[in-house]
Parts: C-alpha cells; structure tokens; sequence
C-alpha cells in the first residue's frame, strides 16, 4: 500500500499529457537546459536509490536505456532515478500505459514540488508531450523515501527524449518506445 499525502490509495493516477511544447529536441540542446537548471544544495538525507548501484550519471547529462541487462534497475541522470520497466518484454511500447516511477533527490515529502515531465520523440519532434504529476507518493515504511508513481503513454515508437524536473532536481532520459 501507498500513501498519497495522507490518504491510502492502491492505484497510481493517470497523467494526462498535452500536445506540442517547447521541448528541447536533442540531447546537446537538453543538456544545456540541464546545465543552466537552478540547483539546490544538497538534502540532510539522501535517499537510498541515490547510494544504491544504478545506470546512467550522477551529472546532469541525458541517461541513454537500450539494453535488456539494465532494463529493470533503476536510471539515473543528474537529481532524478527514473524506475520502471524500459526494454524486452514488458518494456515502453507505444499507445500503452506504462508505470513508472520517479524518485527526486530532493523529498517531495519535505519539499513540496510537482514533477514535471516533457517528452520529445527524437527522429521528430512533432511528437511530443507534456506531463505534470502533481501527487508525491511515500512507503509507510519511510516518508524519507517518496516519489512521483505515474503512468506515461508514449503516442509513437521511436526513441524518446524525456526531460523530468521537480524543483531544483533535474535529469534527462533518452528512452527506446517500441511498436506494440
């Protein structure tokens, strides 16, 4: 069971994603963005999935899942882990929702924050999408350990170039979306 700002809650909640945005649309061009994000310092307690083994950076550069060894551990770039089932079987497949959690350096639990998610398919940029996840989840075991659950749908295969913030915390991911 999850624990939703004080309420208990079994199911994660559907974002809904809106059309076209001003997104970057290449790596160089989201790296930069990430260089130029505002920073915060850091939190008196980090949460475990920043001191755990991982896949991708602890810099703000765009994290890259495209094999089946790394598909379920967690990926991290820059202040954000990004876990969720990326490749292989039950990997990101087009016009299918697809949990998917993400965890900020920085406790939405303490610092009261939305996660925002902007998303750009990289061989065109026409697709694409903008995500606002208002609702921080956290173990009943531990409110230092909460995240944003979600549910994203990624409207065309191709690979995906998914920016997510929350706050200060910033990270890049460039995910492979296959066909059904």
């Amino acid at each position: 069971m999850v624990r939703l700002r004080g309420l208990a809650v079994g199911a994660l909640f559907l974002a809904a994603s809106a059309g076209a945005q001003s997104i970057p649309s290449s790596v160089q061009a989201a790296e930069a963005e990430g260089a130029s994000h505002p920073r915060a310092s850091a939190p008196m307690y980090t949460p475990t999935a920043f001191t755990s083994a991982f896949t991708g950076a602890v810099e703000r550069k765009c994290a890259v899942q495209a094999t089946a060894d790394t598909s379920n551990g967690p990926l991290r770039s820059g202040e954000i882990v990004l876990r969720a089932r990326l490749v292989g079987r039950w990997g990101l497949k087009a016009n299918r929702d697809q949990k998917m959690y993400w965890q900020p350096l920085h406790n939405p639990f303490e610092f009261r924050d939305t996660l925002l998610i902007r998303a750009v398919r990289i061989d065109d940029p026409a697709d694409s999408m903008r995500v606002s996840i208002p609702n921080w989840a956290y173990s009943p075991r531990s409110k230092k350990e909460s995240g944003f659950p979600s549910q994203l749908r990624f409207p065309a295969a191709g690979n995906w170039l998914v920016i997510a913030t929350a706050g200060s915390d910033w990270g890049c991911f460039v995910l492979p979306v296959e066909t059904q």
